[in-house]
């Protein structure tokens, strides 16, 4: 459900046009190719072949996905066989094996170089595909891999085109624009920190405008996937129409078939596994994760704190706020259910032993159960103004310019300020994110006709609906649960 630190990188701005096959002289962007096939698919191997620009070195992704020896000790490169290395004129450049950061050439090339390899992953099949979010997932009809374990990159490469060639009767799922018969991705990032899905069935679509997101779900049947879809249709054009995407986005959700429970966001793309099989009434609980990780590609991936630890409680609390929000407003749970994950980030939040805004290195639930109980304290006071934490995320998505900026408290607190200037926002973080004060929950709560349970164990608290909440209090829950 986290974004790896490592990732959270400066973006490049999306390009707003197609890219040519071949290089071109002068300061146009460093622009590399790729073609990619499926050479086996048991045992997995991927070839790929690329022009990349000018350089001195190639290298791959230096994330790791953890517990996998090759891999930690080599990194990437421990999957690649066979990397061949030519200049335009088909002359071969030596290259020299520099272990987990990469090769470099003999001789420095002053012109585009072609790259020729294969991805081999059998030290992950003979694991048993080891943790498959973060690196590959294959069976008899799913070919999952993330770009990390794909690409070689050179030194200053800037776009990239790419074309894949899956196994005949195959379909492709990609996470980059469309462009040419092909996609594009505008990055080195935006390469490597996706998800690329390859299967025998057609993948599901939702169309939310320029977010367009494909499905791959590994051994759903068919009521469960009509319920993924639902949640995906709910979502998705709610927070596109919220914080509009700079471009027309591709968007990749792969849901693998372990039976644990976890997530991991990509620039593009999601990968995701449901503890129990999944069924069209665990939307409560599966289809929160779906919510959350979605919303990851606005707070997280493209709205980024200028301070990484300070700003954790607004990228994770607040992602996890807006999903539960909006499976509510969308009717996909119902008003117990909500109140339930209210009651869960009460309860997660008393464990908290930092300030919101200084958690160090600690983004468990406590982090993420006080942020979404902030986002709540601030929804319920907003709405009075007939507004909602969508504004906010509307209103920081313009302020950031589409997220090109990079925000911190003054950028949020200006936000809010245009949303209800009689409120002293200010106080409220003092007190509530850089102080040690639990988040003032009492004021929302009477507000909507809630309170806390009387009965309910010390250290266990549980949110309900208050029985003397009157008749204006009750009104304003169902306009709030409804949106």
């Amino acid at each position: 459900m986290s974004i790896r630190r490592s990732l959270l990188h400066a973006f490049a701005s999306l390009l707003a046009c197609a890219f040519p096959l071949v290089s071109v002289a002068g300061p146009a962007p460093a622009l590399a190719t790729y073609r990619i096939r499926v050479v086996s698919l048991q045992p997995l191997r991927l070839g790929v072949a690329a022009t990349l620009p000018p350089t001195a070195r190639l290298s791959m992704s230096a994330t790791r996905p953890g517990d996998i020896e090759a891999l930690d000790r080599r990194g990437w490169p421990a999957m690649v066989e066979r990397l061949q290395a030519r200049a335009a004129d088909g002359r071969a450049l030596a290259l020299h094996d520099d272990g987990d950061s990469g090769w470099t050439l003999e001789s420095p090339s002053p012109a585009p170089v072609e790259v020729d390899y294969e991805v081999d992953a059998s030290v992950l099949a003979a694991a048993g595909w080891p943790a498959p979010r973060e690196s590959i997932h294959a069976d008899a009809g799913h070919l999952v891999i993330a770009g990390r374990a794909l690409f070689v990159t050179a030194d200053g490469q800037g776009a990239s085109r790419i074309e894949i060639e899956p196994p005949a009767g195959w379909h492709v799922a990609a996470p980059w624009a469309p462009s040419r018969g092909g996609f594009s991705a505008a990055s080195i990032d935006e390469l490597e920190d996706n998800l690329l899905a390859l299967s025998r069935e057609a993948p599901l679509h939702v169309d939310a405008g320029r977010f367009d997101v494909s499905v791959v779900a590994i051994g759903w049947n068919a009521p469960a996937l009509a319920a993924l879809r639902h949640v995906i249709a709910a979502a998705a054009p709610r927070y596109a129409r919220t914080m509009p995407p700079a471009a027309e986005s591709n968007y990749v959700v792969a849901v693998l078939p372990q039976r644990e429970h976890g997530g991991e966001s990509f620039r593009n793309s999601f990968a995701m596994n449901v503890e129990q099989a999944p069924t069209a009434a665990g939307v409560d609980t599966w289809g929160n994760m779906v919510a959350h990780e979605i919303f990851h590609y606005w707070n997280g991936w493209r709205l980024t704190g200028r301070d990484y630890a300070s700003t954790q409680w607004f990228q994770e609390g607040f992602t996890e706020y807006t999903a539960n929000r909006t499976l509510l407003q969308a009717r996909l749970v119902g008003d117990d259910d909500f109140l339930r994950m209210l009651s869960k980030h009460l309860q997660d939040a008393r464990k908290l032993q930092t300030p919101l805004d200084a958690p160090g290195t600690h983004k468990g639930p406590p982090l993420y159960g006080a942020g979404a109980l902030v986002a709540f304290c601030w929804d319920a006071r907003l709405h009075a103004k007939r507004r909602g934490i969508g504004d906010l995320f509307a209103s920081l998505w313009k302020r950031t310019r589409k997220g090109a900026e990079p925000y911190d408290w003054t950028t949020i607190r200006a936000s809010l300020q245009a949303l209800d200037a009689s409120a002293d926002w200010q106080s409220f973080h003092d007190r509530y994110i850089a102080g040690r004060e639990p988040p003032p929950l009492q004021d929302a709560l009477e507000a909507l006709g809630l309170r806390l349970d009387p009965s309910a164990p010390a250290d266990a608290p549980r949110i309900e609906f208050d029985p003397h909440a009157d008749r204006a209090a009750k009104a304003r829950w169902r306009t709030f649960a409804r949106g």
